[in-house]
C-alpha cells in the first residue's frame, strides 16, 4: 500500500506539466507580436493619411481626409462611365450638370460630396456613428434623364439636351 500512496502523492504534489508554462509564454509572445505589428501598421496608416491629406491640400481640395477617400474608394469600385441614351421623343428632358468646388468652398474645407453616375446623381453623406469615433459613407441616388459632370465636354451637353430642342423653334 505504500507504493499506491507513493503514486498517489506524486501525483497530487508533483511539478505542473511542463506544457502549460511554454503555452503561457508562447502566448504572451504571441500577443506581443501582434501588439508591435498593430503599432507598425498604424504608423504607417497615419504616415500615408497624413501624405494624402497634404496630396489633397497642394490639389486644392482640403477637408476631411477620411470622408474623401471613402468617396475616392466608392467612386473608383463603381463604373463610373455610362453611355447618355439616345435623344427621344419626349416633350420633357430632365438634365444635371454638375460644377466643379469653387474657392469659397475650399476655402471653409469643402469637399466634393457628389458623383455623377448618368443617369444617376449620387450625394454622398458623412456621418458618424453612434460612439461618435467611427465614420461611414451614406450615399442618396437621384435619377434624371441626363447627368454631366464638371469634365464632360459642351457638345455632348448640346447633343443631348439642346439639339434635341432645335426643330421646335424652327419648325
Amino acid at each position: 500500500m505504500d507504493g499506491l500512496r507513493e503514486g498517489i502523492h506524486r501525483r497530487v504534489s508533483g511539478p505542473p506539466p511542463p506544457a502549460k508554462k511554454k503555452n503561457t509564454n508562447a502566448e504572451l509572445e504571441r500577443i506581443a507580436k501582434n501588439r508591435e505589428e498593430r503599432r507598425l501598421k498604424a504608423a504607417q496608416d497615419k504616415e500615408a493619411r497624413e501624405k494624402h491629406q497634404k496630396r489633397l491640400e497642394d490639389m486644392g481640395c482640403p477637408g476631411d481626409v477620411d470622408f474623401q477617400l471613402m468617396i475616392e474608394d466608392f467612386r473608383r469600385t463603381k463604373k463610373l462611365i455610362r453611355q447618355h441614351s439616345p435623344p427621344g421623343d419626349s416633350k420633357i428632358c430632365i438634365c444635371i450638370r454638375k460644377r466643379p468646388i469653387n474657392q469659397k468652398e475650399v476655402a471653409v474645407r469643402d469637399y466634393d460630396s457628389v458623383t455623377n453616375w448618368n443617369p444617376q446623381v449620387l450625394v454622398h453623406y458623412c456621418k458618424l456613428k453612434v460612439d461618435g469615433i467611427t465614420k461611414y459613407l451614406d450615399n442618396a441616388s437621384f435619377e434624371f434623364d441626363h447627368t454631366f459632370g464638371e469634365d464632360d465636354d459642351t457638345y455632348d451637353i448640346y447633343k443631348y439636351t439642346c439639339a434635341p430642342l432645335v426643330p421646335f423653334p424652327v419648325g
